[in-house]
């Protein structure tokens, strides 16, 4: 059991100050990329959109007719809890000055600052890491909590990974076929505009297989593909050719380095910022210091619950990713 006391009580406002002075929320790239949402359980449930279709012509004084609506795939999100926590024992604390205890929870707290950020990124930055795997990641893409089951497992909600290709397509509510993968794709002009095809003209369709608007605005690459993205996206005239030809490519989309997290030095991704890909916010930070009754040692903890949920696997396209460990 935890006693808490106004000496713990005092401690922990401090714990608070000293995180959000130390919090840098613009160091992220997440939530460029992921829309985020509010979540109020364990895990979240929805339907991928259907959709009723076309309009039907209707003679004059004649009869509407009703169609039953096409169901769309169950699709699943679950929230998951990441913690840490530091302990002194009752003598530590009773027998060192009081500064220097304070002075170690000020070091940890502003290092959990960092971590729940890097926490985060990591997280989220892995959706692309393992999202072309042929066996999927259960600790990225698997929504089954106590007492429920996620039908799809370690994929997404169509039973396919996120990043499919062409020789493993998956299937829509209307009975087409499609993939979102490129292999051996190297980021150059000629491959994005492949890959802006694929999204804009294969791949615009919704679970009835008719057309729809998807528009990428955002190149998504590593560290490692920095310039040559920048080469291809803002060069007034096309690289690397003699012709004095135009660059179409220029400015097409904005571009999104995530230094560090993408762990495939070759692989990049074309999409639509904040479409298909949630982050579920489920609870804020909670740090919490207190003493143990048991064993009378004081300890410092932190808490926050975020997660994932694939709404529409349509809104991205991965080039060259790795499909296996």
């Amino acid at each position: 059991m935890a006693i808490r006391t106004d000496y713990t009580h005092a401690i922990t406002e401090k714990l608070y100050d000293w995180y959000y002075e130390s919090y840098d929320p613009l160091s992220s790239v997440h939530d460029k990329i992921f829309e985020t949402r509010k979540s109020k359980a364990a895990y979240e449930a929805s339907v991928s959109g259907v959709g009723m279709g076309k309009l039907q012509e209707t003679d004059e004084n004649a009869s509407i007719q009703y169609r039953d609506p096409m169901e769309g795939y169950p699709v699943y999100g679950r929230n998951r809890t990441f913690t840490d926590g530091v302990k002194f024992s009752k003598q530590t604390v009773d027998d060192f000055p009081k500064e220097y205890i304070e002075n170690i929870l000020k070091d940890t707290v502003k290092t959990w600052a960092g971590a729940v950020n890097a926490t985060k990124e990591q997280f989220y930055a892995d959706v692309f890491n393992y999202g072309a795997y042929t066996a999927g990641r259960d600790a990225i893409f698997d929504a089954s909590v106590a007492g429920f089951t996620d039908p799809s497992g370690d994929v997404i909600y169509d039973g396919k990974c996120l990043f499919t290709p062409t020789g493993a397509k998956r299937s829509s509510k209307g009975g087409g076929t499609y993939y979102n993968a490129i292999a051996s794709a190297a980021l150059t002009g000629a491959n994005l505009k492949i890959a802006y095809d694929l999204m804009t003209v294969t791949n615009n369709r919704n679970e009835r297989d008719l057309p729809v608007s998807i528009i990428p605005d955002t190149l998504l690459v590593p560290a490692s593909l920095k310039f040559t993205a920048e080469e291809i996206l803002k060069s007034e005239k096309e690289p690397y050719v003699t012709t004095n030809t135009t660059n179409v490519l220029r400015n097409i989309v904005n571009l999104v380095v995530w230094n560090a997290y993408l762990t495939d030095t070759n692989a990049w991704f074309l999409g639509c910022a904040k479409k298909g890909l949630v982050a579920m916010d489920r609870e804020d930070t909670i740090i919490d210091y207190f003493q143990d009754e048991d064993t009378k040692a004081f300890k410092a903890n932190i808490w926050v619950r975020f997660g994932l949920k694939i709404d529409n696997w349509r809104f991205w396209v991965a080039c060259n990713a790795e499909t296996s460990a």
